[in-house]
């Protein structure tokens, strides 16, 4: 009779250390599981539709437009810049980080990265321009492109052309804008992976020409 329920004692102790294990496991479990959630959603730089968040504010692409330089077809993007921050900063400072331009080659076999050295300016020839018509212009884009260095209030926005543009590789693709991971040069700065780009259509590209008095 002792023996049977010493037994009993045991196989109850035994039951309830399981239980404790498992519910431990559980919790563990659910633990790892809702930090992987929270960091996938503490991403401060990620792209949702055509706007990139970044940390300081957001950088919301309008529209691109262009022109050609020495017969090539070049794009610069319509931004809104809004800071989201407590303190006035310049929108170069908002806008930050580093957007890479990449478009499928003729052949769709591969994706080219296109150069983004180009300014307003380079749409306009002031070598031979007897009318002064092209150096007018040269200069307001000058002019428009130094609006980056303006300080834009907390809470305000501001709607700038960008200061530099793209150089396609051909007139038949559409182009993928990416925002670039600089975890090597900035470890606090993380691009969320699953949320890093937004498409232009190339009719979009073709289509729209730079209007200054937009600006």
């Amino acid at each position: 009779m002792k023996k049977s329920f010493v037994v009993g004692l045991l196989l109850l102790s035994s039951l309830s250390l399981t239980a404790c294990g498992t519910q431990s496991a559980d919790k563990e479990s659910t633990t790892t599981a809702t930090s992987t959630t929270k960091k996938t959603k503490n991403y401060k730089y990620f792209v949702a539709n055509n706007v990139f968040h970044e940390n300081k504010g957001t950088v919301t692409i309008n529209k691109v437009v262009g022109g050609n330089v020495k017969n090539k077809r070049v794009f610069f993007l319509d931004e809104t810049v809004t800071n989201n921050s407590s303190k006035a900063l310049s929108a170069s400072s908002i806008s930050s980080l580093t957007i890479n331009a990449y478009q499928k080659n003729e052949d769709g076999s591969q994706e080219i990265q296109l150069n983004d050295q180009k300014s307003p300016s380079d749409l306009f020839d002031i070598t031979n321009d007897p009318t002064g018509s092209q150096t007018d212009n040269y200069n307001l884009t000058i002019d428009i492109a130094n609006h980056f260095s303006n300080r834009i209030l907390p809470g305000k926005s501001a709607h700038l052309l960008s200061e530099f543009g793209y150089t396609l590789d051909n007139n038949k693709n559409d182009v993928k804008l990416e925002l670039v991971n600089q975890t090597d040069i900035e470890p606090e700065i993380s691009v969320n992976p699953h949320k890093n780009s937004y498409t232009v259509k190339i009719a979009d590209i073709n289509n729209n020409q730079l209007n200054l008095s937009e600006y």
